[in-house]
């Protein structure tokens, strides 16, 4: 297990959130920074615990704010953009990979169970808040001695209980939140962001998905211009250049394997594609500061 952490507030610009940060995954590279002003797609769980102050969040077409004392969880491959901040936002943060997930079955589910991705978020008391960063102080304690017998498996135990106890007080919060029944047109995007993220590595027409949806490929695109304000390709690009741009600077996987990675006929299409929607080809993204 990899496990990195970053000191408080080493976010201190205007473009970026402070952040008291922690990556934990088994595989891949964690950048030295997090920049929540340009689109991230994070290949697993993030824990958003406010603080201080408020921002407001792009969450796929969603724009939800982040004030003090609330706790956000974001799903795996949901886009998010900060829109706004104040000048004292200040966030703690834990990123959870798929890899490291993939040893907490049970955990995951009661995530998923509680409807995270329709409702990410919630209003805890000071005294829960509290209680939260005990657990996120308890687990930075434990990784300075994760050379010392037992210590991987006790950090593992302690994410576990983390993750128990803010599904717990999800509930307790937000009691009535499974009861909420949105419009058709709300359901049907969600539908479809929800197909998005099991198949965006391997389908890149808008035909298959409105096919899966039972709807004509011209009805899915209204209806998803129309709530998100972008159209189903390019939804569909952007998740495409989203996890290809994880890839290039977060493992140490080749052109090559991440063009078969995402299902493109060979590099040099990939290559084309990458460039007409970044700007730059993958080998100088991969070499750039951004």
């Amino acid at each position: 297990m990899r496990i990195v952490s970053k000191s408080d507030n080493f976010y201190t610009n205007t473009d970026t959130i402070s952040v008291n940060n922690f990556i934990i995954t088994k595989k891949i590279k964690v950048p030295e920074r997090i920049n929540f002003s340009k689109n991230i797609v994070f290949d697993g769980i993030i824990f958003l615990i406010c603080l201080k102050g408020s921002g407001k969040l792009k969450i796929n077409y969603r724009e939800i704010t982040l004030t003090e004392n609330q706790v956000m969880v974001i799903l795996p491959y949901h886009i998010v953009k900060k829109v706004w901040q104040s000048d004292d936002f200040s966030i703690a943060a834990l990123f959870l990979g798929n890899d490291f997930m993939s040893n907490m079955v049970h955990s995951f589910n009661l995530v998923n169970a509680f409807h995270f991705s329709k409702y990410p978020i919630a209003t805890f008391s000071k005294e829960q808040i509290d209680e939260l960063m005990e657990f996120h102080h308890l687990i930075l304690k434990r990784y300075k001695k994760l050379r010392a017998p037992y210590s991987t498996e006790a950090v593992s135990a302690l994410i576990r209980a983390f993750i128990l106890e803010v599904s717990c007080l999800f509930r307790i919060n937000r009691p009535n939140s499974l009861n909420h029944i949105s419009s058709r047109q709300e359901k049907i995007a969600e539908d479809f962001f929800k197909l998005l993220v099991t198949n965006f590595k391997t389908e890149r027409s808008v035909k298959f998905y409105a096919e899966k949806l039972c709807f004509t490929p011209k009805y899915l695109s209204t209806i998803i211009k129309k709530t998100t304000g972008h159209s189903v390709q390019e939804w569909i690009n952007e998740l495409v250049i989203l996890h290809s741009k994880s890839l290039l600077k977060t493992t140490d996987m080749t052109v090559l394997q991440i063009s078969e990675e995402m299902n493109f006929s060979n590099p040099s299409f990939f290559g084309r594609f990458f460039k007409q929607y970044s700007g730059m080809t993958p080998l100088e993204f991969k070499k750039s500061e951004i």
